[in-house]
């Protein structure tokens, strides 16, 4: 009977966390405050993917947005879990990032999309933090030990004109 009950509990955290983040926008649902600025308090929105607080993922997804929008491909070289697969082509470090074509691989949908994005409340899954439509996913990375190795992107999703752009985490 006790594992039972032990069993139950455990479910009953895990569907809590879960639901806690996955609100995309910021919409706030019947229950929360009047306010609708529940999600603003609440420093453990990402924990079902990161240890790092709402306020570090949100800064990280904000300078991702700013060095995409800016064309700061240096600086967002220095930001990516490598070896990273963009429209089919492997790069397998900054060097090789920093010379892609993004004048072509980035469109002016993709550019939209990461400009919309408010990088507040984004949604979130045991996979990563998406930001814009999923054109770009970022993540807690971990080492061979397990050590955490920071914020990174882990997914550049760039849409192809004839289909949608899927999530394929880690590629």
């Amino acid at each position: 009977m006790k594992k039972r009950n032990v069993f139950i509990l455990a479910a009953i955290l895990i569907l809590t966390l879960l639901a806690g983040c996955g609100a995309q926008g910021g919409n706030a649902s019947a229950d929360s405050d009047v306010s609708g600025s529940a999600s603003k308090l609440d420093t453990n929105y990402y924990d079902v993917c990161t240890n790092y607080s709402k306020a570090e993922v949100e800064a990280f997804a904000s300078q991702v947005k700013q060095q995409i929008l800016s064309s700061d491909w240096s600086g967002l070289s220095e930001n990516i879990a490598y070896p990273i697969t963009i429209d089919g082509v492997v790069y397998p470090d900054s060097g090789t990032f920093i010379n892609a074509p993004f004048d072509k691989l980035f469109s002016k949908s993709f550019l939209d999309a990461i400009s919309a994005e408010s990088c507040e409340d984004m949604f979130c899954n045991a996979d990563g933090i998406m930001m814009g439509n999923g054109e770009v996913w970022i993540a807690e990375t971990l080492d061979d030990d397990l050590k955490s190795q920071g914020l990174q992107i882990i997914s550049i999703n760039v849409p192809d004109q004839k289909q949608n752009p899927t999530f394929k985490p880690g590629v």
